[in-house]
């Protein structure tokens, strides 16, 4: 019997060295696919800053030409039965019908939202080329009907996800000696989040310590120096802020409509304590008061803190229990990767089964359409 191929995928997407795009490229080479890259990102950024900024904006030009020649050129030679497009702001709707035409199928993750209130100008080529991809995944409950009313072939939603070989407790015996910062947000200042880390300075005594870029634009003078420690943090660093904090803060961005928060699951991911803003979906995701700690508005914030800073023993429970939630639940990358590559291959027969593909976490049928993440119960044992 003849053995199988392993599935070809083209993938493209911005890429630098421990971003969420290697990893994800990574995760699909662990399943057994064979990967090829086109980085968008070079194309993009190519002849500095100015360049760049008008080509975000206009999408046009020699740059933007050159890269979809080369996601031809790739094709063309790769054969690859599956495009995996990240974020494809730059790919025109004619690459796309070339790529459709010598039997591709179709794929794109979108972790941003095109439909928020960002003001970003920069989506205006993917709202023609949405319709083109024959599956659409997105992390946020909003996004499917946005994307379905838009001329989405189909749309799979999924968690935002921890990556597991960036993401893991810390060594044994960690303890809250090695725990050296007592509030940390580690972020961009999205919506009003600068105006609600001064609240809890001003008026509740409480200085977050804040690694991230850009926070000079909304922070000045005995602001930013109380406040902001750095610049942000990647690699090794980020999962040490999660490791090196007794309490990790996390936003929701509402500029993106999201009702969830990527830095949550990295955090559970890590084995750290969580203290975010409340939403149903997130509650959904961890427990209140056992696997996560949740706020409404800054007066709870600080109340949250208070409450669980002194309480070492209690913080350890819910970070394990978080840890453990994750695991049980599968918000690990490769298990919401296989997700997608399931539905794909329902839909697709011609994309082949990948030799490494982890074994399902929800079975087929074990909870109704539009449930999911709701997870199933962590076994006391993992707790």
């Amino acid at each position: 019997m003849s053995q199988q191929p392993a599935p070809r995928v083209l993938f493209v997407a911005g890429m630098s060295p421990g971003d969420n795009s290697t990893s994800h490229a990574r995760v699909l080479r662990d399943f057994g696919c064979e990967v090829e890259i086109v980085n968008t990102k070079p194309y993009m950024l190519r002849g500095g800053r100015m360049a760049a900024w008008l080509r975000f904006r206009t999408l046009c030009g020699p740059a933007i030409s050159e890269l979809n020649r080369e996601i031809l050129e790739v094709a063309e030679r790769f054969r690859p039965h599956l495009l995996w497009a990240e974020k494809p702001i730059a790919v025109r709707p004619q690459t796309l019908e070339r790529l459709r035409a010598i039997d591709v199928v179709l794929s794109c993750l979108t972790y941003d939202n095109p439909f928020g209130d960002m003001g970003e100008p920069l989506w205006r080529l993917f709202r023609k080329t949405l319709p083109a991809f024959d599956l659409h995944v997105v992390p946020r409950r909003g996004s499917e009907t946005d994307f379905a009313q838009a001329g989405a072939r189909r749309v799979l939603r999924i968690n935002f996800a921890y990556d597991p070989a960036r993401q893991f407790p810390p060594p044994s015996g960690w303890s809250d000696t090695d725990r050296v910062i007592d509030v940390s947000f580690t972020g961009a200042p999205h919506d009003d989040r600068a105006a609600r880390l001064l609240d809890l300075w001003r008026r509740h005594g409480i200085a977050v310590d804040v690694r991230g870029d850009r926070w000079e634009r909304v922070l000045s003078g005995e602001d930013l120096a109380k406040l902001v420690t750095g610049p942000g943090v990647w690699g090794d660093h980020y999962q040490e802020r999660f490791w090196t904090s007794r309490i990790c803060l996390a936003f929701i961005t509402h500029a993106n409509r999201d009702d969830t928060a990527h830095r949550c699951f990295e955090i559970a991911g890590s084995q750290g304590f969580m203290l975010c803003e409340r939403t149903d979906a997130l509650e959904a995701c961890f427990t209140e008061g056992e696997e996560a700690v949740y706020f409404s508005d800054m007066d709870e914030c600080a109340e949250k803190i208070r409450r669980y800073l002194p309480d070492t023993a209690e913080r350890e429970r819910i970070a394990r229990n978080a840890r453990a939630r994750s695991l049980a639940s599968g918000y690990a990358m490769p298990d919401q990767f296989a997700r997608v590559i399931r539905d794909l291959r329902v839909h697709h027969a011609s994309i082949p089964e990948p030799a490494n593909l982890p074994p399902a976490i929800f079975p087929a049928g074990k909870f109704p359409a539009g449930k999911f993440p709701a997870g199933r119960p962590v076994p006391e044992s993992a707790a």
